[in-house]
């Protein structure tokens, strides 16, 4: 799934060895590591992300795992691929192209005259446009707020709470990567500490 209106998308792929997956190491937060001492090739893609672990999923022949991806500004016109990289000489022994056009789009909003990009499965904000220099300081409290009065809440400092699988700063925008898919068009709010911005659908 690619979404173009934050440039950012995940995919869900399989690591299989007949004879048994290993070499990786596993976070508390699920994030896959590939352990240079202890496996010669693991997948990578050339744009900017993080590999999670599917554990329900994973079997001792077949690795499931989930990448979050961003064309960054750091990638400039390349193509994605997910690649085979060697850690024994350090060189690509394979890559696949991956078409983003036809990875599925989902319909995203333009919010706060274009100051908040919203899609199912991602956010950037703008954080200038509503005061905040994310040199000095970030939000500290993200939440989404549903028409039903149920809440997402995807960050909140005071209380140690992140759910979220992938951030990053570019300048002074803010792009965050969900942890679920979003029903976007059930959000009435969004919560930036403490501005309320309306999301009219």
């Amino acid at each position: 799934m690619y979404d173009p209106l934050t440039e950012t998308g995940l995919l869900y792929y399989t690591l299989e060895n007949p004879e048994g997956v290993s070499g990786y190491h596993i976070w508390v937060s699920g994030i896959l590591r590939f352990a240079p001492e202890t496996i010669s090739v693991f997948p990578h893609l050339n744009w900017d992300g993080v590999q999670y672990i599917d554990m329900a999923m994973t079997t001792a022949q077949t690795l499931y795992i989930c990448e979050y991806y961003t064309k960054s500004n750091n990638v400039g016109m390349q193509d994605l691929e997910i690649q085979l990289w060697s850690h024994d000489d350090n060189e690509m022994k394979g890559n696949a192209k991956l078409n983003t056009t036809e990875a599925g789009e989902p319909r995203g909003f333009i919010l706060s005259d274009g100051n908040i990009l919203l899609s199912p499965i991602a956010m950037q904000i703008n954080a200038a446009a509503f005061g905040t220099d994310l040199h000095d300081s970030q939000f500290a409290y993200v939440s989404f707020v549903y028409a039903d009065g149920s809440e997402y809440l995807i960050k909140d400092s005071a209380a140690s709470i992140l759910n979220q699988c992938y951030a990053f700063i570019e300048g002074n925008h803010l792009t965050i990567m969900f942890n679920r898919i979003v029903d976007i068009n059930s959000l009435s709010e969004i919560v930036l500490d403490d501005l309320v911005i309306s999301v009219g659908n």
